[in-house]
């Protein structure tokens, strides 16, 4: 008889269990709505069919473009984000309940030149004036570490220094290209670091696209895969696998509906937040923008090694770079 109860008793336990289960299993599927945000730019452009869709495998996607100086505090406020690496880690550093989940740009960053160079390489450099966007950010970081790699001696300054690179730090492309124009008109060789799609358009106007920044640091790295890892997909440290899953699939989609419809990505982006992106953005500037979303836990390494690249050139782009069993990584 005692036998006989302490089998039922076992058998509603587990059946107390598996409804238990069941129940949870379904609870952490159960999610009807989240928010993605994204700054101006490359990153804007990929979530641009998550801005047309406004939906993901039946969840609602509020997905918003905001201004690049706020995307820490967007970051903290949404479900997921895509955001500068090095602004990820500080806000991992800092406290902050999020978790890293993908690369998503991969690097768009090239060297102008107000004269035509084939012959281009880092030592041409020397003795010229260079003109270059995102001081204290990951642009600056990763021409410096270029720099430092080769040996060549820089310094900031308004006039070119005999073997030396002489940096020149403006706010962004609308302030870089004239000096570069200027120089181009006067048969002086200058040199300059801006990103796609800015690129594309600097070239029609007459300059050169003399170098891609993504193959020098692949070749300084030993690497196999080209570019680093600039801007990545965070989301909230609760978030669950499912929904990581679903978002990052949705982001990969994303990648070839812009290079067939690059006028409607920005048109999407647009529609919502006065972009710096232009509609007549061609096939090549999108490609250029290096949009590259890793699978799931995928790609870990890769960003720890940019992270590393860029704390080497600037300790205070990333702090303490998290380590790689840490709870920075999904």
């Amino acid at each position: 008889m005692k036998k006989s109860i302490s089998l039922i008793i076992i058998v509603l336990l587990l059946a107390t269990l598996c409804v238990f289960s069941i129940s949870c299993d379904k609870e952490e599927v159960e999610v009807t709505e989240i928010s993605i945000v994204a700054p101006d730019g490359a990153p804007a452009l990929a979530i641009s069919s998550l801005i047309k869709d406004k939906e993901i495998d039946a969840i609602k996607v509020n997905a918003n473009v905001v201004s690049a100086s706020t995307i820490g505090q967007e970051a903290i406020k949404s479900d997921f984000a895509i955001m500068p690496v090095n602004a990820a880690a500080k806000l991992y550093n800092n406290g902050a309940q999020i978790k890293v989940v993908s690369t998503v740009t991969n690097g768009n960053l090239f060297i102008l030149s107000s004269i035509d160079n084939p012959d281009f390489s880092l030592q041409s450099l020397k003795g010229k004036m260079f003109y270059s966007i995102g001081q204290a950010a990951v642009p600056a970081a990763i021409l410096i570490s270029l720099l430092q790699n080769a040996n060549i001696e820089y310094e900031e300054g308004e006039e070119a220094i005999e073997n030396k690179v002489c940096i020149k730090y403006v706010a962004d492309g609308a302030a870089l290209l004239p000096f570069l124009m200027q120089a181009k008109q006067k048969g002086e060789e200058v040199y300059g670091l801006l990103a796609e799609p800015a690129v594309s358009k600097a070239v029609t106007k007459g300059l050169y696209n003399v170098a891609d920044v993504q193959d020098l640091y692949k070749t300084m790295q030993g690497a196999t895969t080209k570019g680093f890892a600039q801007a990545v997909l965070v989301c909230k440290s609760t978030t669950n696998e499912a929904v990581v899953k679903k978002v990052i699939k949705a982001l990969q989609d994303n990648v070839a509906y812009v290079e067939s419809n690059p006028q409607e990505a920005v048109r999407n982006i647009s529609g919502i937040f006065a972009t710096t992106l232009n509609e007549d953005i061609s096939v090549d500037a999108i490609k250029g923008c290096n949009i590259r979303v890793d699978g799931f836990r995928e790609g870990y390494s890769y960003i720890d090694l940019s992270l590393k690249a860029m704390n080497q050139a600037d300790s205070s782009l990333v702090g303490e770079v998290p380590a790689l069993n840490s709870e920075f990584y999904y």
